[in-house]
């Protein structure tokens, strides 16, 4: 018999309004509004502050850095995860909608699927997944932290690298703001490895919490991120030791070299010795999660693995199919297109890494640092200034007017970066996907219930039925919710949800 699988997705979105007199709203206010409209129109039960646990099981809420933030329910398989996250945007999406709706002083409100800042201040946006096991905590790190820094040749957002002045493109953003290996931080101070015992569940349950993640589009990524994850904890649970074989030797500037790599073909320094690419450590996983007997495994593990080798075969090849697939893909080959016929891409790239090195040098002039890009675009007295950096310019073969023009492109990437996981018709991804240009649906049949409105089977169906039950009865003011219970305020009567496979539950 295939063993239970357990896991769900939270997501932290950005939202931005715009005033008819084109001023920015006070996002506080947005945000005050968005949850007001949740409340009248979403079946809920409070969770103890100002979230809401809703009939689907999922819960919406507002998290440090005042933002808001959707946690699907419990999910038993990758596909069913993904499902929810997708719930979790329409249900967002409909929010602003009605929001917008009721303040006609607002010409626009904008929900994106964020994950980075470019205005290298550090401001990141979380995706993080929780898987349920039963591990030491303390056993997981060396064996998951190859598969998290190599996961992103697949996973990775893509974009640029938040805390540089160019248009240096990434696999993957967030991987620039991990500075440790492990961390019990999640807002500042983050690690590849999230180390944190909060199990939502009774005793003998463990919680995995991932924050390496990034927000994605594509399905497929989203799937394989997920699933991947999830059999490799699996593997670990019957008793391998995956990542014993391909630990890193410096797992942090890893990340950052895979980050780097497009062509996933750089070698990543192992424990012992030797290198070995982000693909073949990909592909070591994938023959451990193999090699595990099928009823140490969940039963979708082998559609999963067929997945996860398809992709690993189209990365191998270079295969073209993957700008149609890929969140990272895509977007590399869609911003090459965008500036080619202004600026060749490997110029761009090579005049990001000028700017980077004028910055550094300009830092240590007498004259003080030069604040070159408010030179470039007018300010005399800086302009002035930039002529101790003009045989760096001149060894590269460009002038100051090409770096004007890609200040320019890099700004218009920047912006199309953000509005590339814009929820709703003007994001760009959404625009790529109703023109029929992408390919990331996976073809498996969808179940006939509504994830906007409905749970899954387990302790979050039991939980959204008496969301359900106690709002049509008129009593979900007197109830309130977290993923364990459900109880009365006033006398303390609860449901007891701790076993995270209970299909039916006794109020006591």
């Amino acid at each position: 018999m295939a063993v239970r699988s357990l896991m769900g997705v939270e997501t932290e979105y950005a939202i931005t309004g715009i005033a008819s007199n084109g001023v920015v709203s006070d996002r506080s206010r947005l945000i005050e509004s968005l949850f007001a409209a949740a409340r009248t129109s979403c079946r809920h039960l409070r969770d103890g502050s100002s979230g809401l646990f809703l009939t689907n099981g999922a819960r919406l809420y507002v998290d440090r850095g005042y933002h808001p933030e959707f946690a699907t329910p419990e999910c038993h398989d990758p596909w069913e995860a993904v499902r929810y996250v997708r719930a979790g945007e329409a249900l967002l999406l409909d929010l602003a909608r009605q929001v917008k709706e009721r303040n006609p002083h607002l010409r626009e409100l904008s929900v994106f699927r964020s994950n980075v800042d470019y205005d290298r201040s550090g401001t990141t946006w979380g995706c993080h997944e929780s898987y349920l096991h039963r591990i030491s905590t303390m056993e997981l790190p060396s064996q998951l932290i190859p598969h998290f820094v190599t996961r992103i040749i697949y996973a990775g957002a893509g974009g640029f690298n938040p805390m540089g002045p160019g248009a240096e493109f990434t696999l993957s953003p967030r991987a620039w703001l991990l500075p440790n290996v492990t961390a019990v931080d999640s807002t500042g101070d983050r690690g590849i490895f999230h180390i944190r015992d909060e199990p939502l569940a009774g005793a003998g349950w463990n919680r995995m919490h991932v924050i390496c993640g990034e927000s994605l589009c594509s399905d497929t990524a989203a799937v394989l991120k997920i699933g991947t994850t999830a059999l490799i904890l699996a593997a670990v649970e019957a008793g391998r030791r995956p990542g014993t074989a391909v630990q890193l030797q410096y797992p942090v500037p890893a990340i950052r070299t895979v980050a780097s790599d497009p062509e996933s073909r750089k070698g990543i320094q192992i424990q012992g010795g030797g290198q070995l690419s982000a693909i073949e450590i990909q592909r070591h996983y994938l023959a451990e999660v193999e090699a595990c007997p099928p009823d140490r495994l969940p039963a979708w593990a082998g559609e999963l693995c067929a997945l996860w080798r398809a992709q690993l075969d189209r990365l191998d090849a270079r295969d073209p199919a993957l700008e149609r697939t890929l969140d990272w893909a895509i977007k590399r080959a869609l911003y090459r297109r965008w500036v080619s016929d202004r600026m060749p891409w490997s110029t761009m790239q090579r005049a990001g890494r000028l700017l980077e090195l004028m910055e550094r040098i300009s830092a240590r002039l007498e004259v003080g640092a030069i604040n070159i890009a408010a030179a470039l675009s007018g300010d005399a007295s800086a302009e002035s200034q930039l002529s101790p950096l003009e045989p760096l310019l001149n060894a590269q073969g460009l002038d100051w007017d090409d770096m004007r023009l890609f200040l320019r492109l890099r700004d218009e990437l920047y912006e199309a970066d953000v509005r590339f996981g814009q929820l709703g018709e003007k994001g760009i991804f959404e625009q790529l996907d109703r023109a029929g240009v992408l390919d990331h649906r996976l073809d498996r049949r969808a179940p006939a219930s509504d994830a906007r409105v409905e749970p899954p089977a387990g302790r979050a169906g039991v939980r959204g039925t008496w969301v359900q039950k106690l709002w049509q009865e008129g009593q979900a003011q007197q109830y309130r919710s977290d993923w364990t219970m459900v109880w009365h305020e006033a006398t303390g009567r609860s449901l007891d949800l701790h076993d995270p496979f209970v299909s039916s539950a006794q109020w006591k």
